[in-house]
């Protein structure tokens, strides 16, 4: 019994036994990131493509009602999601973009607001559509600096010096005690994950900027490809027309900020050298493309007599924290798409 206290045997055990909780919570919170970020990009996919069916009269002509269209979301995102009242589906329509309003899906306290409106609109309405979802439970994400604790216990480390006639006094006692020191085990698997800590901490929060980047980016296209699109359905669009497509994007990228944000919509006509030319651009902010000049394209896109819409969207990404990723981050995204009603898109003042 005597000599249980000095007793080294399953020490390794009982360290991991006290620094198992903090190493698997570490763990499960990078893979819960990960599901985070797929679940998100989950229900990006159904809300375009529940989009795609009000556009195309789909929900309409086939006169589905509200529990219908939930049904279709749910089989899209069932295998991330689970389809309960923490799933909320909000459609609204309105007579144009400068109409669009919104509340946002959490207050200021971090509180979801139930919105499950379900009005898909008329023909020429203006349809939003939002899916969010709320996690069962809160989270909190505490943004603490790595290495912060060992820092501040840093003043109360001292080295002592050893005089050397210390060493060889009494039959070389103190080598005796630094090689028995050299060789102990105790407290081992403590020291190496001291070692690891660090690691885990930069992958965790390396996770969570990359997570918020990647969806960040994923808005970005998806900013590109709308604003194209509302374009395009147009015979002709002017000053008022342009300012609602831009504001109209606010709601896609949407928590992020519109600053740094720049879109810029152009007409590119055929130039009659299979090559295109600028007819009219409009931007947001910044300098648009000049009338007349030459833009490159795919071989094939423009046909004769015929036009593409060009959208270009760069946006400069910033978090609150910088310690992982040198901000600003410039995302870009470039997408084309071919007027539906008429050959060229008319701009009018």
């Amino acid at each position: 019994m005597a000599s249980y206290p000095r007793a080294n045997g399953g020490s390794a055990i009982l360290e991991f036994a006290f620094i198992a909780p903090v190493f698997f919570l570490l763990l499960f919170a990078i893979i819960e990131i990960g599901v985070i970020f797929f679940a998100q990009s989950t229900l990006q996919h159904a809300t375009n493509n529940l989009g795609r069916m009000i556009r195309t009269g789909q929900v309409q002509g086939q006169n589905l009602t509200q529990d219908a269209v939930r049904q279709l979301v749910c089989n899209d995102i069932s295998a991330l999601i689970p389809c309960d009242n923490n799933l909320y589906i909000d459609i609204e329509a309105f007579s144009g973009f400068g109409s669009i309003t919104f509340t946002p899906p959490v207050d200021q306290n971090g509180n979801m607001i139930p919105q499950n409106n379900f009005k898909v609109g008329n023909a020429c309405d203006v349809v939003l559509v939002r899916i969010f979802d709320c996690l069962v439970g809160g989270h909190a994400i505490v943004d603490a600096v790595p290495g912060e604790r060992f820092r501040q216990q840093s003043s109360a480390v001292r080295l002592v010096g050893i005089p050397q006639r210390t060493i060889h006094h009494g039959n070389q006692r103190m080598l005796k005690l630094l090689r028995k020191f050299r060789k102990a085990k105790s407290g081992i698997v403590a020291v190496e994950f001291a070692f690891v800590l660090p690691v885990m901490m930069v992958l965790v929060f390396g996770a969570i900027e990359v997570t918020s980047a990647l969806v960040c980016k994923a808005d970005v296209s998806n900013m590109a490809s709308t604003a194209a699109d509302l374009i395009a359905q147009e015979s002709s669009v002017g000053t008022s027309d342009m300012n609602n497509v831009f504001a109209s994007m606010t709601s896609i990228i949407y928590p992020y900020t519109t600053n740094g944000m720049q879109i810029v919509i152009t007409s590119v006509v055929d130039d009659g050298k299979g090559g295109g030319m600028v007819d009219w651009s409009k931007t947001n902010t910044g300098t648009a493309r000049t009338k007349g000049a030459s833009v490159p394209v795919p071989t094939g896109l423009i046909s004769t007599g015929g036009s593409v819409i060009l959208t270009e969207v760069t946006y400069a990404y910033t978090t609150p924290s910088n310690y992982l990723i040198q901000l600003p981050i410039q995302m870009a995204n470039t997408f084309y798409t071919r007027p539906r009603r008429v050959p060229q898109v008319k701009w009018t003042s």
